[in-house]
């Protein structure tokens, strides 16, 4: 009954993540550049127009320098108190401190989710209870629509070895499809708290599509997270170990829930880990 329980209520947080209302009077909380392109891009599959959140680096117009890449999925709850449906990551505050202590500098391209689609269109697979697959679609949408236009638009490092894509709850389901369904273009991949209880397939679509010694993969997991969360993240990380020779870092976290406060906790690490 209680895995039942969290069934739906994760069903239901993914279902009702709309955009807030024009209503909302939370103050932003957006620190340094980081640029809003409303509708910019248009997915196919829907007809919805997506909007796109770039965080760029300080010192970012006054250089020449060009940046690796992180595409992150729920751009809403990135950067900014104002729009994220609870809490934020402060993926922004983070990276600023990064750059100004010299670690890395990085551009963050973060994609607005689909409100009541969201539950659609990150899971590549159908549910026959709950949701659509338009998975697959938003995946193409990324890396053949989004990914050009931040290449041609921004001072990117275009190449695979620069570019990661992060995301969690059914982000995560989405980032493990994505890095196996392209590995020329994203060679490194953080999946928090992924779903895959969502969609079993990912796990034979990770053994068609094996991984090398050049992706990186960082796997993280609270341990009081409900829908056997840590566990089938385990499995993952072990199946990945005994076909595939990718790099894999795994993280149970004790006492970890299901919550921004969780992957903001553990952003910075896992990037770090990631373009070391």
């Amino acid at each position: 009954m209680k895995l039942i329980l969290w069934l739906v209520v994760i069903l239901l947080v993914g279902c009702n993540e709309e955009s807030p209302k024009a209503t909302k009077t939370s103050a932003s909380t957006i620190s340094g550049d980081v640029r809003v392109f409303d509708k910019v891009l248009t997915l196919s599959k829907t007809g919805q127009a997506k909007t796109l959140r770039v965080y760029l680096p300080p010192g970012y117009d006054a250089s020449d320098k060009h940046y690796p890449v992180l595409y992150m999925h729920d751009g809403q709850n990135l950067f900014d108190k104002a729009t994220a449906y609870i809490e934020e990551w402060q993926v922004d505050e983070q990276l600023n401190r990064l750059a100004q202590s010299g670690e890395m500098g990085l551009i963050v391209v973060g994609i607005d989710h689909a409100g009541p689609d969201r539950i659609n269109e990150l899971s590549p697979w159908e549910h026959a209870e709950h949701g659509k697959g338009w998975g697959e679609a938003y995946t193409d949408f990324i890396v053949h629509q989004v990914k050009p236009w931040v290449d041609s638009q921004f001072r990117t490092r275009a190449q695979a070895e620069s570019t990661a894509i992060m995301g969690s709850s059914l982000g995560g389901l989405a980032t493990q499809y994505a890095i196996h369904q392209y590995p020329e273009v994203f060679s490194k991949a953080a999946v928090f708290s992924p779903s895959f209880w969502y969609a079993p397939a990912v796990f034979a679509h990770a053994q068609v599509h094996p991984l090398t010694d050049r992706h990186r993969v960082y796997y993280l997991a609270g341990g009081e997270e409900g829908g056997d969360i840590p566990a089938l993240t385990e499995k993952m990380a072990r199946q990945q170990r005994q076909v595939t020779s990718v790099v894999l870092e795994t993280k149970i976290v004790p006492g970890g829930e299901h919550n921004e406060a969780l992957w903001r906790t553990h952003f910075t690490e896992a990037v770090l880990w990631l373009f070391k």
